[in-house]
């Protein structure tokens, strides 16, 4: 079957149902916002004039879902806040007035729809914060809270009388505390993706000498918004460079300096570019023959990637055609094709070989074959790139043969 999805039209839509649907979950956050977004009223007929489908109710305009006002003020109760973005027809517009003579703090806004993604996300960012993780640190009264879920590979630090002490929770998840008045904290385990948000560790807590009843809260507090963001960005440069994927790459870049990440903070990414103009070349190899002077190599540049350099993207197709590169180390080589564009994670490509020493690299650059290029020089060249200075560009030389006297002309 085909058929087209089309635009929905300007008849009545279900709103009233999502409304229904939202209010009926499981609300259970501090912040509490519900988003709904659309391009047509609710249906019935005291919303708008809307022409309504056949289903409706014929003197109302309504579903079996009712008004939204219910599941509105349900979702008001709950404490749920309740954002209506819509694109500003005037059907959605006189609906929105009728509902927020009912429900006056209910939000509405007109977006039109490349406004609608920023909105909601800056939105999000006022409303949504990460809650700290919490821990009940609790004395053992009985032989049913054994069987209650506690975190393992977790470590508690004791301090007491001058010494300090770790504990690893284990499978028992028990703590013994024979400590007189300990003070302790909790150090969760690594994990890649908490670590992008979450402090390791939470504040220290005094615990009563006497045991009894009393129980103590353990915080580990998400990271302030400054170095989450910055932390964020480079785990996102850091999955994409591990992925060595260049669309994802070029896109965590963007979010890094939107974020301040320092440049030597990013991973060493290259770019390969020619240091001549595919245009100047003809015109330099007829000169240097018709003048038996020795020819200049071609060169080539392997440039650290600059996000931060405006320029950086700034390549034509005149300045480089396809090529092959080589990376070598302990006679282990990569291989693959790049153009323009490409992105080169040269330590990458080998350090999953040969983990245990991912310095030192050998980048041979290969161009393809030419008639005219062939004749006077040299079809690679070859560089070391050194892991530990990588912050500096390398010149890759494809040198030229030897003083050459064809008649380029009849050629």
């Amino acid at each position: 079957m085909n058929q087209g999805l089309g635009d929905g039209g300007m008849i009545p839509e279900e709103l009233t149902g999502a409304l229904l649907a939202a209010s009926h979950l499981k609300w259970s956050a501090h912040k509490r916002l519900a988003i709904a977004i659309t391009n047509a009223p609710c249906h019935g007929k005291d919303y708008s004039n809307a022409p309504h489908d056949d289903f409706c109710n014929s003197d109302s305009g309504l579903t079996c879902t009712g008004v939204p006002e219910k599941p509105l003020e349900r979702l008001r109760d709950q404490g749920v806040k309740v954002c209506l973005f819509h694109t500003g027809q005037k059907t959605v517009t006189t609906m929105c007035e009728k509902l927020q003579e009912t429900l006056p703090d209910l939000v509405c806004e007109k977006l039109v729809p490349t406004e609608i993604a920023a909105r909601v996300t800056s939105l999000l960012e006022e409303n949504l914060k990460l809650q700290p993780f919490t821990y009940l640190l609790k004395p053992l009264l009985s032989s049913k809270q054994i069987s209650e879920e506690s975190p393992l590979s977790h470590d508690i630090n004791i301090e007491a009388g001058g010494m300090a002490q770790k504990h690893h929770i284990g499978s028992s998840h028990f703590l013994f505390l024979g400590f007189e008045n300990p003070v302790v904290s909790l150090r969760r385990p690594p994990d890649p993706t908490l670590d992008v948000f979450f402090q390791s560790a939470s504040d220290k807590v005094p615990i009563d000498g006497v045991f009894g009843e009393k129980s103590y809260i353990l915080t580990i507090e998400p990271k302030e918004e400054s170095v989450l963001k910055k932390d964020y960005a480079k785990h996102e440069l850091g999955r994409s460079f591990d992925e060595q994927n260049a669309r994802n790459y070029r896109a965590a870049c963007d979010l890094a300096r939107s974020f301040g990440v320092p440049i030597d903070e990013f991973p060493g990414v290259y770019r390969l570019c020619w240091r001549q103009r595919w245009s100047e070349i003809a015109p330099a190899l007829i000169s240097a023959v018709e003048k038996k002077q020795q020819l200049e190599p071609l060169k080539y540049s392997l440039e650290l990637y600059d996000p931060y350099n405006e320029k950086a993207e700034e390549i034509t197709s005149d300045l480089m055609p396809t090529l092959e590169i080589d990376v070598e180390k302990e006679h282990i080589i990569r291989r693959r094709n790049i153009s323009a564009q490409s992105l080169l994670f040269i330590h990458h490509m080998m350090d999953n070989a040969h983990p245990t020493d991912p310095t030192v690299c050998r980048v041979t650059v290969r161009r393809g074959a030419d008639p005219n290029l062939d004749l006077f020089y040299q079809r690679s060249g070859t560089v070391e790139v050194d892991g530990t200075t990588s912050r500096r560009s390398c010149v890759i030389y494809m040198e030229p043969e030897k003083v050459c006297t064809v008649d380029v002309t009849t050629q």
